[in-house]
């Protein structure tokens, strides 16, 4: 079996570029890059028992990207292929068998909402990369609302993970200096060769200047269609009017969303250059009221409060965990 140079997770918010970054880095002749499918710190670690629960491991793995990918593995093939007791040599032993050949020999997971299980991956595994994306939180929520199917205030939600993304960043920046990095939406987007130059040379592989966009494809291996909520959904590069600062969130969302995200964020909007417009934090009470009491908002007003506005959550609004909420 293959055996990986490095492991790598991409993580980051929802509606941040991910897939994006993503492809580019497919690009590489050395880089495997996936989007979500082992996702082992969702759906295995902690879960199961390493040394006993194998064949179970093996068997719901086949059957969930079967259900939502429509990737066939023959079980019996592939467990006897996986001859590790420790979490992190078997989920580099999956993802080096899927996606590693002669060619490919570093492996990359897009997982979104993982920066919390960044020690985890850091310590399990062998040679591990982390690379953090993180975009303007008022444009998040703004991609967040015109996107997701769950009713108001969900989308608010996206503030409350940016926040703690935000803050995962700067910790974890400090912890694992050579280990770990990010780049910002925005900049990958303005100047995709100088970004992903910069990557390359985090990776320690020769950089690369060419990226075929007709081969970028989805999680499910389709061709990737660009995923902007407000451009036309077709295969190219995204336009930077719609990414930069001054552009649609500022036409789209009303005062008090603007506001919102800018409060619950406002420990770290200057340290990632985010500038931010209103002069004033929003009041509690009428954060409150925004809010409501659904999707486990208000839980996380109260522990963003009580850790001086810098610690927010890492959640979905509905539980991933679920098969019913593998479909858009």
């Amino acid at each position: 079996m293959n055996k990986s140079r490095y492991q790598i997770l991409i993580t980051g918010n929802y509606r941040s570029g991910t897939e994006y970054f993503t492809n580019l880095l497919n690009c590489h002749p050395l880089v495997s890059s996936t989007m979500y499918r082992v996702n082992y710190f969702r759906f295995i670690y902690g879960r199961y028992n390493i040394t006993a629960d194998k064949e179970i491991i093996i068997k719901d793995l086949a059957d969930r990207l079967f259900k939502r990918y429509k990737i066939k593995i023959n079980k019996k093939k592939f467990l006897t292929s996986l001859n590790n007791n420790s979490h992190g040599e078997f989920y580099d032993s999956i993802m080096s068998n899927l996606y590693l050949n002669k060619n490919k020999k570093i492996w990359a997971e897009k997982c979104q909402l993982l920066w919390r299980e960044i020690p985890n991956f850091m310590n399990l595994m062998n040679n591990p990369k982390v690379i953090h994306i993180i975009r303007d939180p008022r444009a998040v929520i703004l991609s967040f609302k015109k996107e997701t199917r769950y009713k108001s205030p969900a989308y608010l939600g996206s503030a409350f993970n940016s926040v703690d993304a935000m803050n995962s960043i700067i910790k974890h920046k400090e912890m694992y200096k050579k280990r770990f990095t990010y780049l910002r939406y925005e900049d990958l987007v303005k100047d995709k060769d100088y970004e992903m130059k910069k990557i390359f040379k985090f990776l320690n592989i020769y950089p690369i200047t060419k990226y075929n966009q007709n081969n970028f494809k989805d999680a499910k291996n389709k061709k990737w269609i660009q995923n902007s909520s407000f451009q036309k959904k077709i295969s190219r590069p995204f336009n930077y009017d719609y990414i930069q600062g001054n552009s649609l969130w500022k036409k789209k969302l009303v005062f008090d969303e603007i506001n919102f995200v800018e409060t619950i964020c406002e420990k770290y909007m200057n340290y990632f250059r985010y500038k931010r417009t209103s002069k004033k934090n929003m009041k509690k009470n009428k954060i409150q009221k925004l809010i409501g009491k659904k999707y486990d908002l208000f839980k996380a007003y109260r522990n963003w409060d009580k850790s001086n506005h810098r610690v927010g959550f890492q959640r979905f609004p509905a539980n991933p965990l679920d098969g019913r909420t593998w479909t858009r």
